[in-house]
């Protein structure tokens, strides 16, 4: 399907309002009383400059991601740098990751959360590094959320399409020079469509979950929270966002 420009002011303008509660409370409660460590595996540079309170780190045998156990910040980046590497690198460094996030919780005794972090504009290698990692740890995971809306960089999340905004309009992100990088090309905009492309059809845009914007705001956390549960171990779940509330009741549901 052929997507076009839409004007950015009239298009957030159209959606519901923002969910009205403040959850940011609620998901600091949750996360006192259930801690974790929170790993963020970044494939490229620019992506720890969005954020904050959060230690970085650049090599990470077994002994350096323990030592993080007593660091005071609430996440750790881990610059791994595979957009510039070969799949078969990204493959093996995720790898090799994910087993030693695995020996960590267990010698630690505590959860381990980790994040895989990539582009908003969709450059990456998806799934091969998300599967990966999965692999490493184990495969207990119960399925993938995949959220490429990046507030900071103007990429929203609407309807499935990513956007990318110039400050007063929103193109579809197969439109813009993104999607012609020589080593990460696509021609979908639709999400769906997308992930169809990248996983040459072994998963369909049929068999995409997708949280819409009108469940999130509408419905809330609880509905979030039902949709998710549908999510099963081989399910990739789409999460449209256009504010950081619409986030936020996504991570209380999650």
């Amino acid at each position: 399907m052929q997507y076009h420009p839409v004007p950015l002011e009239a298009t957030l303008d159209s959606l519901p309002p923002l969910w009205s509660e403040d959850l940011i409370p609620e998901i600091q409660t949750i996360l006192e009383a259930y801690p974790s460590m929170v790993f963020v595996l970044d494939d490229d540079p620019t992506g720890a400059q969005t954020v904050h309170n959060a230690s970085f780190l650049t090599q990470w045998s077994l002994d350096v991601l323990l030592s993080e156990r007593y660091q005071p910040e609430e996440a750790t980046f881990l610059l791994i740098n595979t957009r510039a590497k070969t799949e078969e690198q990204a493959v093996k460094i995720n790898t090799d990751l994910g087993m030693e996030f695995s020996k960590l919780s267990r010698q630690l005794k505590i959860p381990i959360s980790v994040i895989s972090r990539s582009d908003s504009t969709l450059r990456g290698h998806f799934p091969a590094e998300v599967d990966a990692l999965a692999e490493g740890m184990g495969n207990s995971h119960d399925g993938i959320i995949f959220i490429p809306f990046f507030i900071q960089g103007g990429r929203y999340t609407i309807d499935n399409v990513q956007y990318v905004s110039d400050g007063s309009m929103l193109a579809p992100v197969a439109q813009t020079p993104f999607a012609k990088d020589s080593a990460f090309g696509y021609e979908s905009s639709n999400l769906c469509d997308w992930i169809e492309e990248k996983t040459q059809g072994k998963v369909s845009s049929e068999e995409v979950i997708a949280i819409s914007i009108d469940e999130i705001r509408i419905g809330g956390p609880d509905v979030v929270e039902e949709k998710l549960k549908q999510v099963n171990r081989n399910d990739i779940c789409i999460i449209n966002s256009a504010d950081m509330r619409d986030l936020d009741v996504v991570a209380l549901a999650i």
